[in-house]
């Protein structure tokens, strides 16, 4: 149960401190005095979105603390978030004047969906703008699923589902990509394209060059044979030269012995320029022209150079790289199916396991309805619906939902003799409201919620239903839940076990939200005020003793 929540600094108020008892909590006060604040505090304390501008003095952080006592439950869910446990429990959240907000719980530093996940467990609260959830499939599922027992087989069917739904994005990112390689077969072609070369980068240069010789032969033959008469078979051929000029060094010798240093080294040139030209003489000899063998060699450069033409590449280096990315490409491409037919067989897999849970919740639910029936049944006849039926219908979906195979349908007659319809278009605000908690009540129970707060759940109704009302509330905070209701109904707020009021003033020119719990003195005060308004009566008072003394 909730035991303390301490505000500063949020919205019209600047501090807040109170203690609530336990049970039946009633809050009232005028329209506009701020109830709605308190509900928007609190939430923010279980961990609802933060907004700066909630700040009242905007250089000033917003803290709000909210205390539970535990009972000593909940030990697991703090093991299992690697909290460390204390009871009495402190949640508390702060805004601080750039925006940024911090959740803690005793005081240690807890991420947002910790906090979230955790106050689930202990509130649930039902705003102005949660009267039609009832009609809601959803939360028809979550009755159900309260009374069959149904949470371990839902949390599997949950985690299944997202797997299931990860594999279905998979699957259409996947098709996305193969549809993107539907040219599989003309890449086959490019490569084969390529392969029918039969030659690399290195390979296809060497050709070139051979190609380059071989077209050049004549002139090559020409300019050997120029070469080898220019050194040995002209009149002023070199080869001689360097034999005569020798010789007349020779006729010298006796006269200069240095001579002898230099005839050496002419014969060396000699030595040399014979190796010289046998070599031009061996490579006269192969310079021959072969026809067959350029027109091969044009073909396979042709060849190569059209392939670089087409693919729009300036080297054969680039048809290369070009023939590596389409074998990758290829490559992928098989992986792709390859992947496709895996994430196929894994998708149903998953789907064979949601139709096996879903069949087990379905087998539960149908179980399950009849009690849950009863049970709402019993609360609507304390609601003045006695005359009231439901029935509830499941029908299959053909695909997995969010709660399994299931869409309930409520039908409902609020009268004898009235063919049950659709709930949302057979009951009125009021019937709504009385449903809505009939459904609340029954939840608490099952659920076992400690703290269950009510914004005006009592829309729609007066007189004697919502007495009646006053009395179901009244025995959920005597059945071991803690009730707040956020209530315009003397019946309603004279049945609690304590009530407090929201009031507005206006102090040095600044507007305050004030919450205070009433003495008897005051809560008679407060019932009279809303039978008969602002003007208190002693009829009014009469009649708000009255209502203290119904008092559950």
């Amino acid at each position: 149960m909730l035991i303390a929540l301490r505000i500063s600094n949020y919205a019209l108020i600047d501090a807040l401190d109170l203690e609530w008892p336990e049970g039946f909590i009633a809050l009232s006060g005028e329209t506009g005095a701020g109830k709605s604040i308190l509900l928007g505090a609190l939430s923010l304390a279980l961990g609802e979105r933060a907004d700066p501008a909630v700040l009242r003095t905007p250089d000033l952080k917003c803290v709000v603390e909210a205390e539970f006592d535990l009972q000593g439950r909940f030990q697991d869910f703090f093991e299992a978030q690697e909290l460390d446990y204390a009871d009495p429990a402190l949640f508390r959240r702060e805004i601080a004047p750039n925006g940024r907000s911090r959740s803690f719980v005793n005081d240690v530093p807890v991420r947002l969906e910790t906090l979230k996940a955790l106050s689930a467990l202990l509130v649930d609260i039902h705003s102005q703008n949660d009267q039609m959830a009832v009609l809601e499939p959803e939360f028809q599922l979550e009755a159900l699923d309260a009374v069959g027992a149904t949470a371990e087989w839902l949390d599997a069917y949950r985690l299944r589902l997202a797997d299931y739904r990860k594999a279905i994005k998979q699957w259409g990112e996947l098709e996305d990509q193969i549809a993107a390689v539907r040219d599989l077969d003309y890449w086959n072609h490019q490569l084969d394209e390529f392969a029918q070369l039969k030659m690399d980068a290195e390979q296809f240069a060497a050709l070139e060059q051979e190609f380059e010789l071989l077209s050049h032969s004549e002139q090559i033959g020409q300019s050997l044979s120029e070469a080898l008469r220019l050194l040995s078979q002209s009149e002023w051929a070199v080869r001689d030269g360097l034999i005569r000029s020798a010789g007349a060094l020779r006729s010298s010798l006796g006269y200069d012995p240095s001579l002898g240093a230099l005839m050496d080294r002419l014969e060396s040139i000699r030595i040399e320029l014979d190796d010289v030209v046998l070599d031009l003489e061996k490579r006269a000899e192969v310079n021959e022209p072969d026809p067959a063998r350029l027109e091969q060699l044009k073909n396979r450069i042709d060849a190569g150079r059209n392939l670089m033409h087409k693919h729009r590449l300036d080297s054969f280096e680039a048809l290369v790289q070009f023939a590596l990315e389409v074998q990758e490409r290829i490559e992928r491409a098989h992986g792709l199916e390859t992947e496709r037919a895996a994430l196929k067989e894994a998708m149903e897999a998953y789907r064979g396991e949601l139709e096996h849970i879903g069949l087990e919740l379905r087998t539960r639910r149908i179980h399950a309805i009849p009690q849950l029936t009863a049970d709402l049944q019993a609360v609507l006849d304390q609601l003045d619906l006695s005359q009231a039926r439901f029935h509830i219908e499941l029908h299959p979906l053909n695909e997995p939902g969010a709660m399994g195979w299931d869409r309930p349908e409520i039908l409902f007659s609020a009268n004898p003799g009235q063919t049950p319809v659709p709930l949302k278009k057979a009951a009125s605000g009021g019937e709504i409201s009385r449903v809505m908690l009939a459904f609340k009540s029954v939840l608490g129970r099952y659920r076992d919620l400690p703290v269950l707060i009510f914004d005006e759940i009592d829309t729609g109704v007066s007189g004697r239903t919502a007495a009646q009302m006053a009395a179901v509330l009244h025995s959920m905070g005597a059945s071991g839940s803690q009730i707040v209701a956020i209530t315009h109904l003397p019946q309603i707020a004279g049945a609690a076990d304590a009530h407090f009021k929201v009031e507005k003033r206006i102090e040095q020119g600044q507007t305050h939200t004030h919450i205070r719990r009433l003495n008897p003195e005051e809560r008679r005060d407060e019932l009279a005020r809303m039978l008969s308004g602002s003007e208190l009566t002693e009829a009014a008072r009469t009649q708000a003793e009255i209502l203290l003394n119904r008092k559950g």
